[in-house]
């Protein structure tokens, strides 16, 4: 863990993981393997993230980081491509997921105060994350009393991914490793920590993945309308 860290910032993250991973189980179809082998990678990178495994060391000269996103990659890519997964989704909880973007953003900048993670990774900077987080309780809110078009929430989830994504890569550029090349201004270092390993382990790929899903979803429910209508 990181070192003379407020304890309430490790905490946060934790729970944040378990909403994500509660809402992310309401939002799909998941067979128990799934779910199983879930857990397993949370444990894997959280006792990797203790033991230093991800931790920039004198003389890398290629990102450890990659040893996580990897796997995280072709997981979502292997879950995206299941239909049988996410096609009968409820998105309000879907819509949900993204509200724990709010209360991570307001952790990064606390990170930041501490000098774990530049301060061009939050609100302050070039991180507008924050948005997608305060709009998603407003659309859920919406979708409870179907008052949202499919066309508008179609929309918020393109922006959505593409504020994740941007995110993301500023959080890998902004490695040790990185960081002085693209002017940012103190490495991001707390995300090779435990608990904070599993923002990009974990509830990051979950926002990605539910983007990317809810665009299709949205996308055929679209098309089908229009069928309907001609």
């Amino acid at each position: 863990m990181i070192p003379n860290l407020p304890i309430y910032i490790s905490v946060s993250f934790l729970i944040i993981t378990f909403y994500a991973l509660f809402l992310f189980e309401k939002s799909n179809q998941l067979k128990n393997s799934t779910k199983a082998l879930i857990i397993f990678w949370i444990v894997f990178i959280s006792v990797m993230a203790y033991n230093g495994v991800y931790h920039f060391k004198e003389g890398d000269v290629f990102s450890r980081f990659l040893f996580l996103l990897l796997p995280v990659i072709f997981f979502i890519i292997f879950l995206v491509n299941r239909s049988v997964v996410y096609q009968k989704r409820d998105l309000r909880w879907s819509t949900a997921v993204h509200i724990l973007r709010f209360p991570v953003e307001l952790l990064l900048f606390q990170l930041a105060i501490h000098k774990w993670i530049p301060i061009e990774m939050t609100y302050e900077g070039w991180n507008y994350d924050i948005i997608p987080g305060v709009t998603s309780i407003v659309l859920v809110i919406l979708l409870n009393f179907k008052k949202i078009s499919d066309k508008l929430l179609l929309y918020w989830n393109i922006i959505g991914l593409v504020f994740i994504l941007f995110i993301l890569t500023n959080g890998f550029l902004s490695q040790e490793l990185f960081y002085t090349k693209f002017g940012y201004s103190v490495p991001n270092r707390g995300i090779a920590y435990f608990p904070i390993i599993l923002l990009a382990g974990v509830i990051v790929p979950i926002v990605i993945y539910t983007h990317i899903t809810d665009i299709i979803v949205l996308r055929n429910k679209i098309k089908r309308d229009l069928k309907k209508h001609h």
